[in-house]
């Protein structure tokens, strides 16, 4: 038994060693037989700290930046999600922080009411929809937190857009969330765990 966590950037930050960070963000505790559980559990604690002083310094260098190119959100599911999240014996559960928006620049497509893309424009048009290219994604659960849209009142419409292209994309178990006081998101999180 045990767990791993890995972190994702998608498009990769221009951030000072962001792959060395995405590195030590990563932690695998799956046990062998002879696995020293009090050297799992000195892991853990170590990895606590680290994950704290990386984030902070991620977000610190994006912020000072000025830079904030979009989350391709949508890109990754097109692309990467399979190899990247999916993996044989594991629970695989894709906890994704944003703000709810979904847009990369370079990677803008439209197929009439459907879009790769999830904007403030996007949100007025009653019908619309984030293009699914995929129904392969049984095997993935998907925890999406922090949303926090400009204007509250259009939390409904994008959380409805997210979980149709979720189930569209053949995820089984998914939530969308709003932003909350940590103590509240922490029990998102547990009860999301402890549905399955």
């Amino acid at each position: 038994d045990g767990d791993a966590m890995t972190i994702f950037f998608y498009p990769t930050p221009q951030v000072a060693n962001v792959n060395q960070i995405a590195q030590d963000l990563t932690i695998d505790t799956k046990l062998s037989k002879r696995a020293d559980i009090s050297k799992v559990k000195e892991k853990l604690k170590t990895f606590r700290n680290v994950w704290n002083n990386d984030l902070n310094n991620i977000y610190t260098s994006t912020l000072k930046s000025k830079n904030w190119i979009g989350s391709d959100i949508w890109g990754f599911f097109d692309n990467q999600v399979d190899v990247q999240c999916i993996k044989k014996d594991y629970r695989n559960i894709l906890v994704i922080l944003t703000d709810g928006y979904i847009y990369d620049k370079n990677n803008m497509i439209d197929k009439g009411d459907e879009t790769s893309y999830l904007l403030e424009k996007t949100l007025s048009n009653p019908k619309a929809k984030l293009i699914a290219t995929r129904t392969d994604l049984k095997d993935l659960e998907v925890l999406v937190l922090e949303v926090n849209p400009s204007h509250p009142q259009d939390f409904t419409h994008m959380k409805n857009i997210m979980e149709d292209w979720f189930k569209r994309m053949g995820v089984k178990h998914y939530r969308i969330a709003q932003t909350d006081i940590p103590i509240n998101t922490e029990k998102v999180i547990s009860k999301f765990i402890e549905e399955k």
